[in-house]
């Protein structure tokens, strides 16, 4: 087993790369455990991240994995709605999963786009959180059908 390891704020966290080319993720974003997330080998605090990323115009990676589709037109529905959402700027499947860079410079209706399609297919919406801020201060609206899934 492959392991890149890095310590924060007194907790060592790792992440297995055994099965992970090693260009692939290097110089994306990947989630790592809650409240963090790794970008090439560091591990780094997804809130001061996604603000700094924010600022600058930068691209995240979302991933989606172990997704069921129950007719090929359902599959295909998801791929149509993923390529209307404008921040999206790449769509790259590997594996069993798939692989969105988004733009950090999206707006309101590109992340309310980006909610109801992992909410409609059951993705994980913990990582949405990294575009928790400033920006979008609605997120963090406690009644809202997102809030549960994506800050626990």
């Amino acid at each position: 087993m492959a392991v890149l390891t890095q310590e924060v704020d007194g907790t060592t966290w790792w992440m297995d790369v055994s099965s992970v080319e090693s260009d692939f993720y290097s110089g994306y974003v990947t989630s790592l455990r809650p409240g963090f997330l790794m970008l090439g080998s560091s591990v780094l605090d997804r809130k001061k991240y996604a603000e700094s990323e924010m600022d600058k115009g930068g691209v995240v990676q979302l991933a989606i994995a172990d997704l069921t589709f129950f007719s090929p037109r359902d599959e295909e529905n998801l791929f149509a709605w993923l390529a209307s959402v404008s921040a999206i700027e790449e769509i790259k499947g590997s594996g069993d999963s798939i692989y969105l860079r988004v733009a950090t410079s999206l707006g309101d209706d590109d992340l309310m786009e980006l909610i109801s399609i992992f909410s409609r297919y059951g993705i994980d919406m913990a990582q949405l959180s990294i575009f928790d801020g400033v920006r979008f201060p609605w997120l963090r609206e406690k009644g809202m059908f997102w809030y549960q899934p994506m800050f626990g």
